[in-house]
């Protein structure tokens, strides 16, 4: 779509192979998504001893194998800011977004773990639905470990 993806001059691009020519996705949020990319990137990159993010394309496109790298934060709340009032200022934020004005058509807005978290309770409730050839495999599994099972 219109607006996701640049090519290698910077233009919107709707060609769906844009990266293999040189171009790059858009940033979400024009350049305060690309100040928080490039951050996110130099953390992943320099912080972790790997490739920046168009290192890994060009190895990649060369055959190269790729220095691909991961950074993990961990903050302690505690030390910022008592964990209580974190916690509720959490729940008032995320409360302030589920009830947040609409636009036509949208049933209900979600903060991380919404989704997931009604999932598991309908899920409690109403069992787990699996599709046919997965049940297949565990019974193929469960005879093979010797395993009884329904």
């Amino acid at each position: 779509p219109e607006g996701w993806a640049l090519d290698r001059e910077g233009n919107p691009s709707t060609d769906a192979r844009v990266r293999a020519k040189g171009g790059t996705f858009a940033p979400i949020a024009e350049y305060k998504g690309f100040g928080l990319a490039l951050l996110l990137s130099l953390f992943t990159s320099v912080l972790a001893e790997g490739q920046f993010d168009d290192e890994q394309l060009e190895a990649s496109r060369a055959g190269r194998q790729t220095n691909r790298s991961h950074w993990f934060m961990a903050f302690d709340v505690g030390r910022l800011v008592p964990r209580e009032v974190f916690g509720a200022r959490v729940r008032e934020i995320a409360a302030r977004v589920r009830e947040a004005p609409r636009k036509t058509g949208v049933d209900a807005l979600y903060v991380p773990g919404d989704m997931e978290r009604g999932r598991a309770r309908r899920q409690m409730a109403e069992g787990v639905a699996y599709e046919p050839f997965i049940v297949d495999d565990l019974r193929t599994l469960a005879a093979e470990l010797g395993i009884a099972g329904p």
